[in-house]
């Protein structure tokens, strides 16, 4: 009889198979994600920071995007596990849904594309300052001279009840400002009596439908709720509500913070205002006017009267000796024409070849050197020439040389003693032909008034097709000064939409109310019973009810 002595397979040993196979993979995954988690330098445990790359650069990071989903599956889930572990996750959540972090990663990006970001203290006021238009579009900070409450709410920091009982009046500005812009604070609505006297524009049915919305919730067991009658929802227990009318703006709220149309509108159109600003003053011309630099060629001859003397200053009264003078001065005459045309050389090229037939530098000797003034410590010595230039009648001149020249003469330094710093190019009259002096005189006075024309029509050419934004600028003083041009430009544009789109609220939310509740249009629109009925001239009329048919 033969013994079997293999496993026997039974529920027994499955389950101990099964707790094996899982102890191990459970080890392996607790080790991964005790890889990931990191103790930090103040005692706290979170996600290890790993170095990752984005738009060219490397920097460490708890949470790498890019890189991140590269990985494979596993080192995923382990990090996963160690952010909710370590509270990272929750961390990087609560800064994805944080609406004014986000709104202000949003707002550091404006400098950058609307193209200001190469002037950084202009970027700076930008992605500082656009947040304060923001909340003051969306009602969220008053005006500077408000102490920054908004029209219609209690200040945050309002003065003594003593002092205010309203509680309206500011008590600190500075630290109104901060709280409202930086911390989100908010204050509370006024009752309707001292609400009105600030917000005339807002009706008392918009007034209480909002004040409803403000603190309303989700009816039990619903996730959102929807009052047509108020124009408004709630989702979320709250935390996500919203409202088409407003206060005269429509607007939704996220975790407590207020959104507004105005604000949507008025950032929107004050970012495509700046950019607008910034590529109007930036464009350039379509054709750069150019300047005429090509050869030229002077209309030069010689005349009678050149030929009736000798280059010494002789009289000529032979004809045979007059005929060879003149073929020689034609010879030059066109040796002149051919330092303005010859290899292709442009005007200025030109006059500077025949200007040198006329000056050179002059050499010198007998320097003399004029000792410094005593007290005169910024006056440096100067050399100047004994004699005249070589025509006996031009002074000469010499360099004007340093007080001193250091140089490094192996592993010292030593005083070499004084050294020109500058030249100066002395005019001497090397031609001494008379006739080829005029000449060359002749033809460089032609080449100037050609440089002179050429250099005005060029400027014309230029000033017709330089831009508008370029005739701002060269009026302003340059281009430095465009990023708050386009600054002021987008701040007035979201000025005046915002304004554009709370007053168009307004007229929609009046039309509703005239249609829907025409006595309290008359109230709203003229304030007591008697106004409304001088108003529409009915003297007769003994209620509102009478006036209603004369509402349009």
């Amino acid at each position: 009889m033969e013994l079997h002595q293999g496993v026997v397979k039974n529920a027994l040993s499955n389950s101990l198979d099964f707790l094996d196979k899982f102890r191990d993979k459970f080890g392996e995954a607790y080790s991964a994600v005790e890889k990931q988690i990191e103790k930090k330098p103040w005692g706290g445990y979170g996600v290890k920071r790993q170095v990752v790359e984005s738009g060219g650069q490397t920097f460490s990071t708890t949470t790498p995007i890019q890189d991140f989903m590269k990985k494979d599956i596993g080192e995923k889930a382990a990090r996963t596990v160690a952010g909710l572990a370590t509270g990272d996750a929750q961390k990087a959540l609560y800064r994805a849904t944080n609406i004014p972090i986000k709104e202000q990663e949003i707002i550091d990006q404006i400098p950058s594309k609307v193209g200001v970001s190469g002037d950084r203290v202009a970027s700076a006021v930008i992605a500082r300052g656009a947040p304060f238009l923001a909340a003051f579009l969306a009602g969220r900070a008053g005006g500077i001279g408000e102490g920054f409450r908004p029209k219609g709410e209690k200040a945050v920091y309002p003065k003594s009840k003593k002092e205010d009982p309203t509680g309206r009046e500011v008590g600190n500005p500075l630290a109104e400002g901060i709280g409202r812009s930086v911390f989100f604070q908010r204050g509370q609505m006024l009752p309707y009596a001292e609400f009105k006297k600030e917000r005339p524009d807002v009706m008392p049915s918009t007034y209480r439908d909002y004040m409803a919305y403000q603190y309303a919730k989700p009816e039990a067991g619903s996730l959102i709720s929807i009052d047509p009658k108020r124009g408004s929802f709630t989702a979320a227990a709250g935390l996500v509500r919203g409202s088409v009318k407003g206060l005269n703006d429509p607007e939704i709220r996220l975790r407590g913070f207020k959104v507004t149309a105005s604000e949507l509108g008025g950032m929107a159109a004050g970012y495509q205002a700046m950019k607008g600003t910034m590529d109007f003053l930036g464009k350039q011309g379509t054709v750069a006017g150019d300047i005429d630099t090509s050869s030229f060629n002077p209309n030069i001859s010689v005349k009678p009267e050149y030929t009736q003397t000798t280059a010494g200053g002789t009289k000529i009264t032979d004809p045979r000796v007059q005929q060879i003078r003149e073929e020689q001065l034609n010879k030059f005459v066109q040796d002149v024409k051919s330092d303005f045309t010859s290899q292709d050389r442009t005007l200025q090229q030109g006059m500077k070849v025949a200007g040198d037939r006329l000056q050179g530098i002059q050499a010198t000797e007998g320097r003399s050197v004029l000792p410094r003034k005593a007290g005169g410590r910024n006056v440096n010595p100067t050399e100047l020439l004994s004699g005249t230039a070589a025509d006996g009648v031009t002074p000469g001149y010499a360099p004007r040389v340093s007080q001193s020249s250091k140089e490094i003469r192996g592993k010292n330094i030593v005083d070499s003693g004084p050294k020109p710093y500058n030249e100066y190019r002395v005019g001497i009259k090397s031609e001494q032909d008379p006739a080829k002096r005029a000449i060359l005189q002749d033809a460089l006075g032609q080449a100037k008034q050609e440089s002179a024309k050429r250099l005005k029509a060029g400027i014309e050419d230029m000033k017709k097709n330089i831009t508008t934004g370029q005739r701002i600028e060269a009026f302003l003083g340059g281009s430095q000064y465009n990023p708050y041009i386009a600054g002021a430009v987008g701040v007035a544009a979201a000025l005046g939409t915002g304004y554009a789109i709370k007053k168009t609220a307004q007229k929609i939310n009046e039309r509703r109310v005239k249609k829907q509740d025409p006595v309290e249009y008359l109230k709203y629109k003229h304030g007591d019973f008697a106004s409304a009925k001088k108003a529409l001239n009915q003297p007769k009329a003994k209620g509102y009810q009478d006036l209603v048919p004369y509402v349009k």
